[in-house]
């Protein structure tokens, strides 16, 4: 009877393991936005991009602050352990295939199909001439699986069911 208890006991701990996250992006996604110009394949710094509803209102997360995207680091400046339960702060990681673009990291549950990205002017950035409509409409399939491809510096690869990477592109004029 002892060894039955300590067998099950080992077979609930065996199971339980089988289906820990086994990465610390696991079940988070990425979506990366390009903005330049016509010519340059360079990213126009001092931008704000936030996500928003269809009438133009600022989406909130958990902590009740407008979800903003940042422009993708040089370097990682997180100094720390990322763990399965943290992956540490995500403005300070830089996910190498996103180059200098504008990234937000979300999880794979969530749905953008109601969302769309509004993009702003931050100080005075007189040379480039942003879209008029300056709202534009999120897919489902914007958003990239992070789960051990975070730090590659190449994300072209094939994943099955999923598309290739691609940011989402959008291509400005100077005035």
């Amino acid at each position: 009877m002892k060894n039955l208890i300590i067998l099950t006991f080992v077979i609930f701990l065996a199971g339980k393991k089988t289906q820990a996250q086994h990465c610390p992006y696991d079940f988070a996604s990425i979506i990366v936005v390009s903005i330049h110009e016509k010519d340059s394949s360079k990213n126009i710094p001092n931008l704000k991009l936030t996500l928003v509803d269809s009438s133009g209102n600022a989406v909130l997360d958990r902590n009740e602050k407008e979800i903003v995207f940042w422009q993708n680091p040089e370097k990682t400046t997180f100094e720390g352990y990322i763990d399965n339960n943290n992956p540490a702060q995500n403005e300070k990681i830089r996910f190498p295939f996103a180059k200098d673009n504008y990234v937000w990291v979300c999880s794979i549950y969530f749905s953008l199909d109601d969302y769309y990205l509004k993009i702003e002017k931050i100080g005075d950035i007189p040379q480039y001439r942003l879209p008029d409509y300056k709202l534009i409409k999120l897919y489902e399939v914007d958003k990239f699986h992070l789960c051990d491809s975070y730090k590659n510096e190449d994300y072209h690869k094939d994943f099955g069911s999923r598309r290739l990477y691609k940011p989402i592109e959008i291509i400005i004029d100077k005035i």
